[in-house]
């Protein structure tokens, strides 16, 4: 999620040239063509996660919204490079989309259960099918390595392994999880009244069916295919 900026780095022709005019030594050289290839920047979604977190604490839900919202165009626009510009889809990204995903997620609802937008009960149901997933897919990744074992080998997403591919309910369960924070956000900001405090708590039981059926997906192996 949001990695528009890699994406947009690799659409520039003339990157690898300047990388290839550079004096430095070869070792830099190799990891800077590698860090425009694979997309190793800066992720826009890890970097803008702790200002959210904190302009919601800080009770400053005008300045989240807006941010959020920003966020939410460049992940749109990232998924549509992804999917109509040739090699920008690799195993790094189905790796670091999703990391990216749960950390922006995850600091939302807990910074916003603690601005009382959103019950901790919800909250406790979305950390748990995400550390879920961290750990069942990190056994499965174990599992699938094949010979020889090494701990560099494990975290190098070029080695072939398992790769993500989000299931139907999975993207749902996204785009239901966005809306919850957009209209919990939009409420104090906009004023709105009863019924969008109704149309919330229905958004909140929905989203936690949603979570822990895509999760129960995910743990069962329907989500990640050997390749």
């Amino acid at each position: 999620m949001f990695r528009l900026g890699h994406r947009l780095l690799r659409l520039v022709p003339f990157t690898q040239k300047m990388i290839d005019h550079v004096h430095i030594s070869d070792v830099s050289k190799s990891s800077l063509t590698y860090l425009f290839r694979n997309g190793q920047n800066v992720d826009v979604a890890i970097a803008a996660t702790p200002i959210v977190g904190y302009l919601i604490i800080q009770n400053d839900f005008s300045f989240a919204l807006g941010l959020f919202t920003l966020a939410g165009f460049t992940d749109m626009l990232d998924g549509f490079i992804a999917r109509n510009v040739p090699g920008q889809k690799s195993l790094f990204g189905s790796v670091l989309d999703p990391i990216s995903d749960k950390l922006f997620v995850s600091v939302m609802f807990v910074t916003m259960t603690y601005a009382t937008l959103l019950p901790w009960q919800l909250t406790a149901v979305v950390l748990s099918r995400d550390l879920c997933l961290i750990v069942g897919g990190l056994h499965k990744r174990y599992k699938s390595l094949e010979p020889p074992y090494s701990f560099k080998r494990f975290f190098n997403p070029e080695v072939s392994s398992m790769q993500v591919f989000p299931s139907r309910m999975s993207k749902i369960n996204t785009v239901l999880q966005l809306c919850l924070i957009a209209t919990s956000l939009s409420i104090p900001v906009f004023s709105l009244g009863e019924l969008s405090t109704s149309l919330c708590f229905g958004l909140c039981w929905i989203t936690a069916f949603t979570t822990v059926y895509s999760g129960l997906q995910y743990l069962s192996g329907k989500a990640l295919r050997k390749i």
